[in-house]
């Protein structure tokens, strides 16, 4: 997953001591928890992965509708201090 405004991939959280400043990580994988479809409805949870800015735990859930090959939503990224930030997403079928 790579944010727009990032221009590089986040990395799943390996604990207190993980820090994202100043590293330009490797491509991984981040793990989608749970994923559920039904009628058309995509829904899931991701596991915690680190903040790219300072290596905080973030813990981001995730809901869309599938349209062809093509599926749009929105997820909520719940943060250290208790706040959340929402934002849209989208895939492509290749």
């Amino acid at each position: 997953m790579i944010p727009t405004a990032l221009g590089r991939p986040l990395v799943p959280w390996r604990g207190e001591n993980a820090t994202g400043v100043n590293q330009q990580p490797a491509s991984t994988v981040l793990t989608i928890r749970f994923v559920r479809v039904e009628h058309g409805h995509v829904s899931g949870t991701l596991d915690p992965y680190a903040d790219p800015q300072t290596g905080a735990r973030l813990l981001t859930t995730f809901s869309g509708e599938l349209n062809g090959n093509a599926i749009t939503g929105t997820y909520t990224t719940r943060l250290p201090s208790g706040d959340t930030q929402t934002g849209r997403w989208t895939v492509q079928r290749r």
